[in-house]
């Protein structure tokens, strides 16, 4: 866009740079070196107006590529971005779903050991239960006959059982 507003702005200081006073046909100063003057027809003028058509049509087409490349960059900038957030929501998805999985296992890990630990309790305490329930007997057992037998019935005194 700014080389064809530079070009519109030479071709505006070309005209404007004519004054009224001039005619088709105009000699033209030249440098002392080439020792001649010389004059501009129509057609030179022309030829020079479509010379610089051309230039400016070269330009817009300059531009155009240029506008479109910039399009294209763009939407590949638009695409890398929508990769790129893509790819960052997989991974926090991923992330969640490892620490689920590794906190579920740590629970039931632990559910496992206080299950266990319950199991492997409970035949101790049947089996201290019963022995407590054994002991008692044998001691009832031994008080009755310590009623009976009185040597036995000192022994048990002794001990601190009757």
């Amino acid at each position: 866009m700014r080389t064809f507003l530079a070009a519109i702005g030479v071709i505006a200081l070309i005209l404007f740079s004519i004054s009224k006073d001039v005619s088709a046909v105009e000699p033209v100063p030249t440098p002392a070196h080439q020792g001649f003057n010389r004059e501009i027809s129509d057609r030179e003028i022309i030829e020079g107006f479509a010379y610089i058509r051309g230039d400016i049509k070269e330009l817009k087409m300059e531009i155009k590529r240029l506008d479109d490349g910039q399009k294209a960059l763009r939407e590949q900038t638009a695409d890398l971005k929508d990769f790129t957030s893509k790819q960052i929501s997989d991974l926090k998805d991923f992330m969640l779903w490892g620490f689920g999985v590794l906190f579920a296992g740590m629970f039931t890990l632990i559910g496992f050991v206080l299950w266990d630990r319950r199991t492997a309790l409970a035949p101790a305490i049947k089996k201290n239960r019963e022995l407590e329930e054994r002991e008692e007997r044998v001691e009832k057992a031994l008080k009755e006959y310590a009623y009976k037998e009185p040597r036995l019935a000192e022994i048990l005194r002794g001990a601190g059982i009757m």
